[in-house]
């Protein structure tokens, strides 16, 4: 049964849900978390939960730290490493990249989308002007976001066995509701949206209310 059909305005949640999946993709970690609603009764069971480190927003952070470290670096003629093995550029190239991830992550205009990685004496008084465009920046994170694909596959997959599910671990899952600040970004948007396309196309799922930031839907759940 659709939201329609209940007589709301289509963005809530589908009744008689089965089976909900919650894709945390945080800082920490990107942690996939499958709920049952038995008998669609509304009483919540976790059926299983799985996290990865590996997959985290500061995964992501780290490619860019190591990307803009390389091009710094073999623009001003420096040993592989010297750059990061100090504490303090380091860190100032740390703060700038996450800047740069809010700015790719908020940023509109497709593939025109871009920023620019900027620190002022960076290192021995060496300024770092790196710039990141879209497509660029999806380059990098390729092998990041197939990592993270073939995890919500693999989980997908495994409770479609365990309920007797057919449609290839996808059809499992009435609603896939996305949290956490990497879950904004244009790629690992792309990854969930791959694997669960939004209500409305062939494979219906409920993909959570558009009021409700990704980044603020764990805040916002623990102050209810």
């Amino acid at each position: 049964q659709s939201p329609a059909d209940n007589g709301d305005n289509g963005d809530g949640a589908p009744a008689n849900w089965s089976h909900a999946l919650i894709v945390d993709w945080g800082a920490s970690s990107l942690t996939l978390s499958a709920l049952s609603n038995p008998g669609g009764t509304g009483t919540l069971q976790l059926v299983r939960t799985t996290r990865d480190s590996s997959c985290s927003g500061r995964a992501l952070s780290s490619l860019l730290v190591n990307h803009c470290a390389s091009q710094f670096e073999r623009r001003n003629r420096l040993p592989s490493g010297e750059v990061l093995a100090s504490k303090r550029a380091k860190g100032r190239l740390e703060r700038a990249c996450e800047d740069a991830l809010r700015t790719l992550g908020a940023a509109q205009g497709g593939s025109r989308a871009g920023c620019s990685v900027v620190v002022d004496g960076l290192y021995e008084g060496l300024d770092l002007n790196v710039p990141v465009s879209r497509p660029r920046f999806d380059a990098l994170c390729g092998p990041f976001y197939r990592k993270a694909k073939a995890m919500i596959q693999a989980e997908a997959a495994r409770l479609a066995e365990k309920e007797g599910e057919g449609g290839g671990g996808a059809a499992a899952f009435d609603a896939v509701l996305a949290a956490g600040n990497v879950s904004l970004m244009p790629g690992a948007a792309a990854v969930v949206d791959g694997l669960f396309p939004p209500k409305g196309d062939d494979k219906k799922c409920w993909r959570g209310r558009s009021d409700v930031p990704a980044d603020e839907a764990v805040a916002l759940g623990c102050a209810m």
